[in-house]
């Protein structure tokens, strides 16, 4: 993990969070950023380059939040490999869901992105394809079950966290255990 940031520095990024969250990279204004601290257009840059640095900052802060929170969960962790992408799995949905802006980085348009952004954007979602790849060679599967396992658990992840976000899906403990079940359920598929 990084340093931690200056507390300004640390303001102007939940900002940008929350700009990002309510009109993407193509709406992105770090002037609407600065309004909302409070403070002139011109602070922003005393701590970000460029609009394009201060976005770095950004999926840096979500991707250093995202493995602090997995660190904590597997600190002594017991349970299998298949019980830790499950509690991984049901982990970031409440972390995407619980912080409205982080789920609008992960799933941000790579087009509007340089290739560093995209490569740390990539690290947020890595930790949940890393466990199942290591479960996949636990039971022997095939390269392509594993590719479908990934992609299916994937996409439950980011589809139960946007239909959360979104309230078309209650954020309740029944429908995550829903999830839950979900992608248990399709560990037993081959």
């Amino acid at each position: 993990m990084r340093k931690a940031l200056p507390e300004t520095k640390e303001k102007f990024i939940d900002a940008a969070l929350e700009e990002l969250y309510l009109y993407g990279t193509a709406g992105f204004s770090i002037r609407n950023v600065a309004k909302s601290c409070g403070l002139s257009c011109a602070a922003p840059y005393r701590h970000f380059k460029s609009k394009n640095e201060l976005i770095q900052e950004v999926i840096t802060a979500v991707a250093d939040r995202w493995k602090a929170r997995v660190t904590s969960l597997l600190e002594g962790h017991n349970g299998s490999t298949r019980q830790k992408i499950l509690d991984i799995a049901i982990e970031y949905i409440r972390f995407l869901c619980e912080n409205k802006g982080y789920f609008s980085v992960v799933v941000m348009n790579e087009k509007f992105l340089s290739p560093e952004q995209i490569r740390e954007k990539s690290l947020i979602s890595e930790g949940v394809r890393v466990i199942i790849d290591a479960y996949c060679r636990e039971v022997n599967m095939t390269a392509e079950a594993k590719t479908r396992k990934t992609f299916i658990v994937r996409a439950l992840i980011l589809g139960a966290a946007e239909m959360m976000t979104a309230d078309s899906l209650h954020y309740t403990e029944e429908n995550i255990d829903m999830v839950r079940r979900c992608i248990d359920r399709e560990f037993d598929i081959e």
